[in-house]
């Protein structure tokens, strides 16, 4: 049976995201982004279009080429859109527009204009404006450019000078209050997270089930990108099969090696589904079973994943979860003889960046890397609030080096589970992939 279609968020969500954003902001203000443009593969011909997540996050708008004005007054709020204009020959061969009566009929838009009307309608809106709030520091190519449109809208504005109209003098980067916004879940981003995670599961699942040697790593991607497509969802970023040593390239996407006989397979893939994205990794035995120094070495990872999961909780310094999980992977290390000294020394010296080199997760929602704050003003860790989702994901990374015993050359094992901060209790949106060696025996079968 086919999988029922997830629906995509109300218009009501949006709104809430937009009014959010707004009461932060004082009166006589204006927000002005833009949205994403259609990127170019090659010659004629585009990647799939997917929206800005800051844009997508304020209007649902799922169309290129976009801006959006929001202003702000002290008894009302306005919405407005500009957007690509009806065209029946272009939408014949490029797919439907709403245009501007469509967004406003679809969109609950208070006012919308073609993009050909930004010279004119720009101008207007910025003059009753004292503060202008946009992402400053924009340098994409593939963003529409709301610095240039508000550059040469004040340029307008100054020209009527004498007629006793001035523009706005206070100029803000939107990005931090914005990003802190979407840094904390609501229940309805929550809500599809973990439906993209579920699908996730589920695509690591298939995977695990048709992995066999000599089977192509492409070919396990290709098991993955079904299982999302089938759902409605795609990537949310480029998925990782990475076969033996493979998996000690930390960004492997070449995909393009036969699985062995005796080898493990890391997989990293997660399934985007209405701009919401899973992030999981795996690690799990080609043939079924792990050897002795494989499963030694996933069981010190293992440890380090629940542990640090469980350090996920309110009030928590962001950092206490990785210092847990190098804490616990640098033990791990000095059990198998890979480091020796005093723990606290191989610590404080980075002694085990040598197998563990990156962070132990990050922020995760409408990207994969998802937006918000690390760090207060003050450099010091930011505490963990309920409903931010944060993956934990520790790795050990054995490089193939003369000093390291053969039977632990090569081998790179990752896991990586998306958890929400709840409480003292973190919910772990990924808990439903099995991790026990013995139930991926189960799985992937014994060959």
């Amino acid at each position: 049976m086919l999988p029922e279609p997830i629906p995509y968020f109300p218009q009501s969500y949006f709104k809430a995201n937009r009014d959010a954003l707004l009461a932060l902001l004082p009166d006589e203000s204006m927000v002005i982004l833009g949205g994403k443009t259609e990127t170019i593969r090659n010659q004629d011909t585009s990647y799939p279009f997917r929206q800005d997540s800051d844009f997508e996050h304020l209007t649902g708008f799922l169309e290129p080429d976009a801006l959006l004005v929001l202003c702000k007054n002290k008894t009302d709020t306005t919405y407005i859109l500009f957007v690509n204009e009806r065209d029946p020959v272009m939408e014949t061969w490029n797919g439907r527009r709403l245009g501007p009566c469509g967004v406003r009929e679809q969109l609950n838009v208070d006012l919308s204009f073609t993009l050909a009307e930004i010279a004119e309608q720009l101008p207007k809106l910025l003059s009753g404006a004292k503060h202008v709030y946009s992402s400053i520091f924009q340098t994409s190519p593939n963003i529409v450019n709301a610095s240039r449109l508000i550059k040469n809208a004040l340029k307008h504005i100054h020209s009527l000078a004498r007629s006793g109209i001035y523009p706005p003098v206070n100029f803000h980067d939107i990005n931090p209050l914005l990003h802190q916004l979407r840094l904390i879940k609501t229940p309805l981003e929550i809500q599809m997270l973990k439906i993209a995670c579920d699908i996730s599961v589920k695509a690591h699942i298939a995977a695990m089930q048709m992995t066999r040697a000599n089977v192509m790593e492409y070919q396990v991607a290709s098991t993955i990108h079904h299982v999302f497509e089938n759902h409605g969802g795609t990537w949310g970023y480029g998925t990782i099969v990475g076969g033996g040593d493979n998996g000690c390239i930390l960004h492997y996407t070449q995909n393009n090696q036969a699985l062995n006989t005796g080898d493990l397979v890391l997989i990293d893939a997660g399934c985007e589904l209405h701009g919401f994205t899973g992030d999981i990794t795996h690690t799990y035995p080609v043939s079924g079973t792990m050897n002795a120094a494989q499963l030694a070495v996933y069981e010190i990872v293992l440890s380090a994943l629940n542990k640090a999961t469980q350090a996920l909780k309110v009030g928590a310094a962001y950092s206490d979860f990785h210092n847990i999980a190098v804490r616990e992977l640098t033990l791990g290390l000095k059990d198998l003889k890979l480091l020796s000294g005093d723990l606290e020394t191989l610590i404080e010296t980075n002694a085990y960046k040598r197998f563990y080199m990156h962070r132990t997760g990050h922020y995760l929602g409408r990207d994969v890397h998802d937006v918000g704050r690390y760090c207060s003003a003050q450099d010091t860790d930011i505490l963990l609030e309920d409903n931010m989702v944060i993956t934990v994901e520790p790795g050990l990374y054995i490089p193939s080096d003369a000093d390291i015993p053969k039977e632990f050359r090569g081998l790179g094992i990752r896991l990586e589970d998306d958890v929400v901060v709840m409480g003292k209790t973190p919910l772990n949106l990924t808990a439903a992939l099995p991790r026990d060696p013995n139930l991926l025996k189960d799985i992937i079968g014994i060959y």
